[in-house]
């Protein structure tokens, strides 16, 4: 399992979102970025986070930072549930959600281990998938500065996170 530490540069990743496919460096270019993931679409607390996350799209942009969501489903289910965080919070998620249905850019960005992963689709068992919740601030250089996993930090947190570290 690829450890990830503070001041790590992530490895570069292609992706498939519901805004098509990419890959994370030429994604992000030479700006902060987050990624902040979800075990799956479609839960309450998942859907009102990224709602939220739209509603600081402004935020996040003052502050040259690009957002991607990350969750396990694929591009079909991420398309309806964009809908239905528009219904639910009446945001627009206008970044990209990327589609990690085979747990792989999880695996890649120590967010759960092979082992885990392995679990999941062994026995198909989701339980497991909740590890997943993780935010991950990235500095330009593609250097992880900020991870916060398992427990999701407020919003307000998040985007005092991108002022501390975009303007330092």
């Amino acid at each position: 399992m690829p450890q990830i530490f503070i001041g790590s540069q992530l490895p570069n990743f292609n992706f498939n979102s519901q805004l098509g496919e990419d890959d994370f460096y030429s994604h992000v270019g030479q700006k902060w970025s987050i990624i902040f993931s979800h075990p799956a679409d479609f839960t309450p607390i998942c859907t009102t986070e990224l709602g939220e996350l739209a509603r600081n799209g402004d935020e996040f942009f003052d502050r040259d930072t690009k957002v991607l969501g990350l969750s396990t489903n694929d591009v079909a289910s991420h398309q309806a549930w964009i809908a239905d965080i528009k219904a639910a919070t009446g945001q627009t998620v206008d970044f990209p959600i990327i589609c990690d249905t085979d747990l792989n850019i999880s695996v890649l960005l120590g967010m759960i281990s092979q082992e885990m992963r392995d679990e999941v689709g062994k026995d198909n068992n989701n339980t497991l998938l909740p590890a997943i919740r993780t935010v991950l601030i990235v500095s330009p250089d593609r250097k992880l500065q900020v991870s916060e996993r398992s427990v999701r930090a407020l919003m307000k947190t998040i985007v005092r996170a991108t002022t501390t570290t975009t303007t330092t």
